[in-house]
């Protein structure tokens, strides 16, 4: 990051300046030196005009950039009387960008908040916090770097330099260098090394304890595993026992099934017997009956007309015998008329006829016998047929009854099996149980096993974060002696202090014409007539070592404005506008001179732009690029 450059300040109800505009590019046109003074109209109590609001433009600047005040009091003090709220609004360069700074403190919208921007691009961040701490980054300026390097006050412990004791002293430079960061880094160091100790305190403590534990464990262990084994040993007698009861039941299941299958083949071969008798076809023969009845009534009928034809040939015979004294009658038999000439015709006609007859009844009588034995033999058929039906319906019943005797002994098998069986389950519910049981009094050993197993590594982590701890402490024991201050800090505090007297040297060679020697010698060792081994020797011609207090007043404020300007080039300012207020008061008139020159030469050789605030006419005379700060009425403005 480049030296800042302060382009603009502008005030908003800041303390006593209602609305200000601060344009350093207008006021650092012909010189780098800007002189300030103050005509104050409000109150002559204040001598010389002081008063009127000069040293609130760097107190502005301190809010703008770091949200605070110079002695870190309310900001709510710095609202001014002209309205309800304030702003201060900055504007800054560098090689490259363009800064823009506004802050507010009780505004109604934008509330205590900052506005950041660069090159007119605004910043966003989720808090002010946030926002402050990338001013701060983007800028690469703190507080107490721009407090020591930008901002000289006459009542400033810097410009006093020299009363101080050896502490104060040594803290000052240590401030203005950054070289207290030694003296935290210390403290840290001494925190991280009672930190370490406390921690390996505690992890040996944690060591000892688990090791305890594991004892402990080991010892439950040992207990609980002798209850198991007795425990497993009772299960193991219990399973067996169970084990035989089942093998027992599983026999007697087998010879349940052995007797009932045995009958039920028994019974199902007298069904296979059963199943051989075969159902008689009854209606065929009852059909050949019926056939052999119609036959027979055929027969019977035709026997019944022969012998109907045979009592009437009979009958007409005896009619014939009977009709000799009929002659002339008609004839039963044919039909015309007996004539006595030919009844003798007639009636070997009827015998001839009635013989036919005969005849055919003899011919038809063995068909009718055969018939008949026919029919006796088919009902006697059929009556063994029927014999053999009630058989076949008598094993269709008993088959119905002997599946049913089946059914029932597979029923009850079944049911003494399930019996025997449930009784298996149950057996084997309860093997289950007992082993469920073993398992979960094993779990309890696995889980103290497992606790063992957690506390070992437990310890084996310990005892590596005790090692890490322990390297740690080493070289945090050796940070902590070498940030002490007879090291690090020691040699970093003679540096400066180097640094210092070379650039006293310089600027006393420039204020007095190496007239004065002033030298910081804080390697003096202390005498009954030294009170601090950290002061200062000022040496002139036919005075040497003189205390500074031995000094007029004239040179002590030399001295001391040649300290002021030392201490100024001790480190770069993160900007080049330094402000600079009432450090030539005691001055006289050729300090003064010397001083205006030393400004010049500064001013021309490191490029910075010096602010003066001063509100002596005789240091005023001497700087002719000036303006003054007006109060009137409660009310400051920037007058030139």
């Amino acid at each position: 990051m480049k030296q800042l450059q302060l382009q603009s300040l502008e005030l908003f109800n800041f303390i006593t300046y209602k609305e200000q505009i601060f344009d350093f590019r207008e006021l650092f046109v012909d010189s780098n030196i800007l002189l300030i003074y103050g005509k104050n109209f409000d109150d002559s109590n204040f001598a010389n005009d002081n008063g009127s609001g000069k040293s609130i433009i760097y107190i502005a600047l301190i809010f703008l950039l770091f949200n605070r005040t110079t002695i870190n009091s309310d900001k709510n003090l710095l609202v001014g009387q002209f309205s309800n709220f304030m702003s201060v609004k900055g504007v800054f360069k560098d090689d490259n960008n363009l800064f823009e700074i506004k802050r507010f403190r009780k505004h109604k919208v934008h509330k205590n908040n900052v506005i950041f921007k660069i090159n007119n691009k605004i910043k966003k961040k989720s808090t002010p916090t946030e926002m402050d701490f990338l001013i701060r980054q983007t800028l690469n300026i703190d507080y107490k770097r721009f407090v020591n390097t930008s901002v000289f006050e006459s009542s400033d412990e810097r410009t006093r330099l020299i009363h101080l004791g050896d502490k104060e002293a040594k803290d000052l430079l240590s401030k203005m260098k950054g070289l207290d960061i030694f003296s935290k880094c210390q403290d840290i160091v001494k925190k991280d090394v009672n930190n370490l100790d406390k921690k390996i305190f505690e992890t040996n403590s944690k060591i000892d304890a688990t090791i305890d534990k594991i004892e402990n464990l080991k010892s439950i262990i040992k207990h609980h595993t002798k209850l198991s084994d007795v425990f497993d040993q009772e299960k193991t007698k219990k399973i067996k026992q169970i084990t035989l009861d089942n093998t027992t039941i599983e026999k007697e299941i087998r010879k349940a099934k052995a007797i009932n299958e045995t009958e039920i083949e028994k019974l199902e071969e007298e069904i296979n017997e059963l199943k051989s008798v075969k159902k008689p076809n009854l209606k065929k023969t009852q059909d050949k009956l019926s056939i052999i009845n119609n036959s027979l009534q055929v027969i019977n009928d035709r026997v019944s007309i022969i012998q109907s034809n045979i009592q009437n040939l009979k009958d007409s015979l005896r009619f014939i015998d009977d009709s000799r004294d009929k002659i002339g009658r008609t004839c039963k038999h044919c039909g015309s008329i007996i004539k006595g000439k030919n009844i003798k015709r007639h009636k070997k006609s009827i015998t001839n006829e009635l013989d036919l007859k005969k005849k055919n009844i003899f011919i038809i009588m063995p068909e009718l016998e055969r018939l008949l034995q026919d029919k006796n033999k088919t009902e006697l058929e059929i009556r063994e047929r029927q014999k053999l039906q009630e058989q076949y319906i008598r094993s269709r019943v008993r088959i119905k009854s002997i599946g049913n005797e089946i059914n029932q002994i597979k029923t009850s098998m079944k049911k003494e099996v399930d019996l025997l069986k449930n009784k298996i389950n149950e057996n084997q519910n309860r093997i289950i149980k007992i082993k469920l049981e073993q398992d979960t009094s094993k779990e309890v050993i696995q889980d103290l096993k497992r606790k063992k197993k957690d506390n070992k590594n437990k310890i084996s982590n310990l005892k590596v974060n005790n090692r890490i701890s322990k390297y740690k402490l080493k070289y945090k024991s050796a940070w902590k002696i070498g940030f002490g201050k007879e090291e690090i800090q020691s040699f970093a505090l003679q540096s400066t202090i180097k640094k210092l007297n070379q650039e006293i040297v310089k600027i006393s060679e420039q204020m007095t014409d190496g007239f004065m020697e002033i030298e910081l010698s804080p390697e003096k060792k202390r005498t009954k007539s030294t009170k601090n081994i950290f002061e200062f020797k000022i040496n002139i011609p036919g005075k040497k070592n003189l205390p500074f207090k031995a000094w007029s007043t004239g040179q002590r404020r030399r001295v001391e404005v040649i300290v002021s300007f030392a201490l100024m080039n001790l480190e770069e300012a993160p900007m080049r506008e330094i402000f600079l207020d009432e450090i030539f008061d005691g001055l006289d008139e050729t300090g003064i001179l010397k001083s205006k020159e030393l400004l010049e030469i500064e001013a021309k050789e490191s490029n910075k732009r010096f602010i003066v605030f001063s509100h002596s006419k005789d240091v005023r005379r001497l700087f002719p690029h000036r303006v003054y700060i007006r109060l009137k009425n409660g009310k400051s403005k920037l007058m030139k």
